[in-house]
């Protein structure tokens, strides 16, 4: 996803999401900034379409965020051995 940009809204009255995926890796290119990047997009208010792109996102950044560790009870050597925090799966 690093070279996508989104923007999604979703409401119980209005659905919308403008997807942006650069067509070029701006830096390799010889490109100075993103304005002179070319991006390939997606504008929708299919609200069907919206929810999928939303749902996607939401999955996607759900895996990439670090699991934390549960704290160990004081004096208790079982919680500390344990250490790993709740397991996805």
């Amino acid at each position: 996803m690093n070279n996508e940009i989104l923007m999604i809204v979703v409401t119980p009255h209005y659905a919308g999401a403008l997807v942006l995926r650069g067509l070029t890796d701006f830096a390799r290119a010889g490109l100075r900034t993103d304005s002179e990047r070319p991006f390939d997009y997606i504008y929708t208010h299919d609200r069907s379409a919206v929810i999928t792109a939303a749902r996607a996102f939401l999955e996607h950044m759900s895996s990439e965020m670090p699991v934390e560790a549960e704290p160990a009870a004081a004096g208790d050597p079982q919680s500390a051995r344990r250490g790993a925090g709740p397991r996805r799966g």
